[in-house]
């Protein structure tokens, strides 16, 4: 029989979310069998999902092997941090040479979580260029990078210094500052790539492997 969207979208959600909590592991098989049995669904209706996913960068699939959570190394660490800097710029460029003043800009006030604050300053962002395609690519990044945001606490990046930053510059909706602050973020990351790789995964990417089995 077959099922309906909803559970679908049901499914879709639950893997990104193992995904993003670092439940996967990159490298690691996802099981198919297994998680239909866990979500009480169909092996179709994983498959679906995980083609979803596919989509959207967070899983692979290997021809013949099935899906997998890519591996992480340095260098693709490296590229999602770059990429994520240059769609905030560009929506930024967007958002100054096609101002839409009908947009209220939402408040943005730091709390107490770190990494869900920056995800949602960085949507907001997106949100300024008044433009599906930065908004929908911005949350497909925060899902790739919300690994390595969550398991990065102990090394010292100033988060509170910065998130304060923004939030004033979002609160004058200065958007040179909000640029210049955009990229000495990503500048900070950028020279520690491999600590944030071994901090969230226990190894540089180089030295992950491939287990046979998923969750």
């Amino acid at each position: 029989m077959a099922e309906s969207a909803s559970l679908i979208e049901q499914v879709i959600n639950r893997i990104r979310d193992e995904v993003c909590s670092g439940n996967l592991l990159p490298g690691q098989r996802v099981n198919v069998t297994a998680m239909s049995q866990k979500y009480l669904c169909s092996k179709s209706t994983v498959r679906m999902a995980l083609s979803r996913l596919v989509g959207e960068g967070l899983l692979e699939i290997h021809t013949n092997d099935g899906f997998y959570r890519p591996l992480v190394t340095d260098q693709s660490a490296r590229d999602q941090y770059r990429w994520n800097m240059e769609v905030l710029l560009m929506g930024l460029d967007n958002a100054t040479v096609n101002p839409n003043p009908s947009i209220e800009p939402a408040p943005f006030v730091p709390g107490p979580d770190p990494v869900a604050d920056i995800e949602r300053l960085f949507s907001l962002v997106a949100a300024l260029a008044d433009n599906k395609h930065f908004v929908r690519e911005i949350k497909r990044q925060n899902a790739i990078l919300h690994p390595l945001r969550l398991r990065k606490a102990d090394l010292n990046l100033a988060s509170s210094g910065e998130l304060q930053a923004f939030a004033d510059a979002w609160l004058r909706q200065d958007t040179g500052a909000l640029r210049e602050l955009i990229v000495a973020y990503h500048k900070r990351r950028l020279n520690i790539v491999p600590q944030i790789v071994t901090q969230a995964y226990g190894a540089t990417g180089s030295d992950l492997i491939n287990p046979s089995d998923g969750i």
